[in-house]
């Protein structure tokens, strides 16, 4: 079967920029400008997040976006506009999500997904339904740039892992009959083994902890080859829908093709080159997703479609040279260092009222507030100065900070009386708060200007001046009201890095009865890069109190010895710091990557011995370290996760178990919820958080809480020397200042 051609054409009529009037161009710059001041703070996130391999698309997102819009340009200039209202209360909505997370959620991803809410709402708004018929894809594609917060994108991610391993563990099996080499699956390893080959290569099949490898890379390419091209709304459900098989079995195809180079060169499967192979694998992918459209299109004949009407022509009144109205650009350049002045005086009076400490932070917050505030101010000037109806313009503007002002005191309101009933982070009515908050201030704004904002206004200008006005005074005060909040509350959104006292390595390998008997080689560098720090190692100590047997004994790489019960201990430290919206990698997860199978988890309290310590004044305690030094803990009573797990391809041997904890920003967290608790309280300007992980050979649960708590008086000290005294962080002494 065959198809014709689907790309319409416009009467052969060339289009130039020259169909979009400069009044509109500007007043997109305009609006841009106070979109972008709005979200400034996750445009920096997300420039941070494109330095993670799994989101380092993030960048390539807004091009595609804008060559989307330029691949349908005729079809958007042939288009009317029209002021549609159904998209000013996602607008709102988006504003009110976007606020109500800065003050509780403090969640990244729900501030990604408010910012792209609020543009297509703004976008419906003002062009109308009509237009966002080609509009809707490059706006709604932007979601692919917004970084999933690890908790839920490591559960997703972890699943398809799964079948991806499966997946290329039974091929290799295959071509290993075809071409003379073993293969052994364990979990997500993978061992082959060859003839010539003195020791088995051993492949972690995706890193682990790291989930499926440039997943959201695939779906959005996936996403984007289904709408770039001419396509039926099913064909395109059909792409989409095979966007995740695809990426999945293109990651098996980078796992097979590892393996069989690890035949030849076992480090060509680990390193640097592992990761090139997973970028590489971006080309398949492109090639299935364009062959799967070329079936797709093979399999239907489309009608020929009609010609659109030709780019509707610039009115009248909008052709020729902008005219700017001096008196509002001479207004607006004197009220803008007023304004700026009064917004930052706001902003350090409330600060002084509620006795913020003015630290560093909150100093860098408020000398960024008079330069936000006034590139608002001369955006909302400019705008004004090249309105056809001044007046129409300027009344929206007004009605937007109203609008503004008026959702504060519905979010302050919602959050101050409902706070005790619910949980803001998940309640189902939270989100119904929300959205009654939303209808009560479009109410508001629908009842002062119904006459110009409803459908059926006489004056169509009148009414898109009012409409521009409304998302320029919305956009252009809340950027303003976010300054004067974040200010005089103190909050910092971007967490600064604050460095550890001494190397990681540095800790002591004596720790008290507790001695280091081995230290485990470093981890390649994609394996580190998965773990996301370098600050890390694993070693093993033995309790010199305990006699060992006869054969007591290290095996050359320290994972076999032959020891007595409850005398080893493996730790391992990983240390983090300044990372946005982060969940820790924990064993509940992480060992699942080697084939492990979770049996349970419980929280425990690790009890330091008091002997070893002496109170201070303020309720914490003082340990000394084996070389002198004094560190400070705020509590005896550790809470902790034990995780206990079994080996399904060794059912010989007993369950085991692993007890880890986080020392997090001064104090101690026994998992990721705890580590989000304390390492992002929204005034803090450092955060980090250090995971201890011990696992103790031990008959039972007792036994081993027992010894490790044992393990955990001696040895954490000597952590404790290292990372960052959080009494002196707050204090504002360390780290020191840099030249």
């Amino acid at each position: 079967m065959t198809s014709t051609p689907a790309s319409p054409s416009l009467s052969g009529q060339p289009l130039t920029l020259g169909l979009i009037a400069w009044p509109t161009r500007i007043w997109i710059a305009c609006l841009t400008v106070l979109w972008g001041l709005l979200f400034h703070q996750y445009f920096y996130l997300s420039w941070r997040f494109a330095g993670d391999p799994d989101w380092s698309h993030t960048l390539i997102v807004p091009l595609i976006s804008l060559y989307y819009i330029f691949q349908h340009r005729q079809e958007i200039m042939a288009t009317p506009r029209r002021v549609s209202l159904l998209g000013l209360p996602l607008m709102l909505f988006g504003l009110l999500i976007y606020a109500g997370d800065l003050g509780t959620t403090r969640n990244d991803m729900i501030r990604g997904f408010a910012m792209v809410v609020t543009l297509f709402g703004m976008i419906w708004f003002l062009l109308g339904g009509r237009m966002m018929r080609w509009l809707w894809f490059p706006v709604a594609f932007l979601f692919f740039g917004v970084r999933i917060t690890p908790l839920i994108w490591t559960r997703v991610a972890e699943i398809l892992k799964d079948v991806a391993s499966v997946l290329a563990g039974e091929t290799l099996i295959v071509f290993g009959s075809l071409f003379g080499f073993t293969v052994t699956r364990t979990g997500n390893l993978l061992e082959l083994n060859a003839a010539h080959m003195l020791e088995p290569s051993k492949l972690n099949v995706a890193e682990a902890c790291s989930g499926l490898r440039m997943l959201m890379a695939f779906l959005a390419l996936g996403t984007a080859l289904a709408f770039l091209m001419p396509r039926t709304w099913w064909q395109r459900t059909v792409m989409l829908l095979m966007a995740v098989p695809i990426a999945i079995a293109v990651n098996a195809g980078r796992v097979v093709l590892l393996g069989l180079l690890s035949l030849h060169d076992p480090a060509l499967a680990r390193g640097d080159f592992h990761l090139f192979v997973g970028m590489l694998m971006l080309i398949p992918a492109a090639g299935l997703f364009l062959l799967l459209g070329w079936v797709l299109d093979k399999a239907v004949i489309r009608p020929e479609e009609e010609e659109l009407l030709p780019p509707s022509p610039i009115p009248p009144d909008e052709r020729g040279p902008v005219q700017f109205n001096s008196r509002v650009i001479r207004i607006g350049l004197i009220a803008t260092p007023l304004l700026a002045g009064g917004v930052f005086a706001m902003a350090w009076s409330i600060q002084q009222a509620m006795g913020t400490d003015l630290r560093e932070g909150l100093a860098s917050q408020l000398g960024q507030l008079p330069i936000l505030t006034g590139l608002a101010v001369l955006a909302l000037t400019v705008a004004l100065a090249i309105s056809r109806d001044l007046r129409a313009t300027l009344r929206g503007v007004v009605l937007g900070a109203i609008g503004v002002f008026g959702l504060g005191a519905m979010l302050l309101l919602t959050v101050n009386g409902l706070r005790p009933f619910f949980s803001w982070s998940g309640g189902a009515l939270a989100w119904i708060m929300l959205g009654v908050c939303t209808v009560l201030v479009l109410t508001g704004i629908i009842a002062v200007a119904r006459r110009d904002l409803l459908p059926n206004a006489s004056r169509p200008r009148q009414q898109f001046a009012l409409a521009l006005g409304l998302c320029a005074g919305l956009l252009g005060t809340g950027v303003m009201a976010q300054g004067i909040v974040l200010s005089a509350a103190g909050y910092v959104l971007v967490k600064k890095a604050v460095p550890l006292r001494d190397n990681v390595k540095a800790v002591s390998t004596e720790a008290g009865p507790w001695q280091m008997v081995f230290e485990e080689p470093a981890l390649p560098s994609d394996i580190v890069k998965a773990l996301g720090t370098v600050d890390y190692f694993m070693r093993h100590y033995r309790d010199t109190r305990v006699e060992q047997p006869a054969k007591y004994r290290y095996t050359q790489d320290g994972t076999a010895p032959i020891i007595a019960p409850d005398s080893h201990a493996r730790v391992h430290i990983a240390y983090y710091t300044g990372l946005p919206d982060s969940v820790p990698h924990v064993p509940d997860r992480c060992y699942m990557g080697a084939g492990l199978r979770p049996i349970g988890r419980s929280n425990i309290t690790l009890s330091i011995n008091p002997e070893q310590a002496t109170p201070t004044d303020d309720g914490g305690f003082l340990l000394q370290t084996y070389s002198g030094e004094t560190v400070y803990v705020p509590t005896l009573d550790i809470p902790a996760s034990l995780f206990r797990f079994d080996d399904p391809n060794r059912p010989e041997l007993p369950p085991r178990q692993v007890i880890y904890f986080f020392v997090s920003n001064g104090e101690f967290a026994a998992g990721p919820a705890g580590v989000r608790r304390l390492s992002y309280d929204p005034i803090d300007i450092y955060a980090y958080y250090c995971k201890v992980e011990v696992q103790i050979v031990a008959p039972d649960q007792k036994s081993q809480t027992e010894v490790t708590a044992d393990f955990i008086t001696h040895f954490l000290p000597e952590v404790m020397r290292i990372l960052p005294d959080w009494r002196d962080v707050e204090a504002g002494t360390y780290p020191p200042p840099t030249d």
